[in-house]
């Protein structure tokens, strides 16, 4: 059998070519795959170690606190469907916690709705039930919307466009907050 007769999964690409612990027997796995000469898997991790390794923008400090943080974003093609702008899915880590984002942008009527899920970090099969979740402007201090996670760890949330926006995990001083809309038309 030829190494491109299958591949395997991105997820353990990504984790592969993120890390350098090799000693999990799923990332042995990668690795025995990858020595078969599997060059469509090969070429995968090193586009995922490539966009690892680079350097995040800087946070503009007028307009996001520096404690925001600021995830690497990968636009979906989605194209123009039933009003829809487009879509926009944010992963990262927060804290202690892994959140999963799709914005969708609207132009009938101009808006965004914000949907995703919060799990435990390093435990994605985990999420968090009722955690208070809400939409803020940059200075914090005004809530654009607000809601609880429901027992899977999910959220949704709907505002217009125009302003920048962050998500907010949790209520306490430090929570984390993370940028999910830079604003954009009015």
């Amino acid at each position: 059998m030829r190494s491109d007769d299958f591949h395997l999964p991105r997820e353990d690409l990504i984790r592969f070519a993120m890390t350098q612990e090799r000693l999990s027997p799923r990332l042995a796995q990668v690795a025995l795959h990858l020595q078969s000469g599997c060059e469509t898997c090969a070429g995968w991790v090193a586009h995922f170690a490539q966009a690892a390794a680079e350097p995040l923008p800087p946070v503009r400090r007028a307009r996001f606190p520096m404690r925001w943080l600021r995830p690497k974003r990968v636009d979906a093609a989605a194209g123009l469907r039933a009003g829809m702008l487009a879509d926009t899915n944010l992963v990262c880590g927060a804290g202690p916690y892994e959140v999963d984002v799709l914005v969708r942008e609207y132009e009938s009527p101009r808006s965004l709705e914000i949907v995703g899920q919060i799990t435990r970090a390093g435990h994605v099969h985990e999420p968090i039930p009722d955690l208070p979740v809400a939409l803020v402007e940059p200075d914090e201090t005004q809530v654009v919307t607000a809601t609880a996670t429901d027992p899977l760890g999910e959220f949704d949330l709907a505002a217009d466009l125009g302003s920048p926006y962050g998500l907010r995990c949790g209520t306490d001083e430090d929570a984390p907050c993370i940028v999910v809309w830079e604003g954009g038309m009015a």
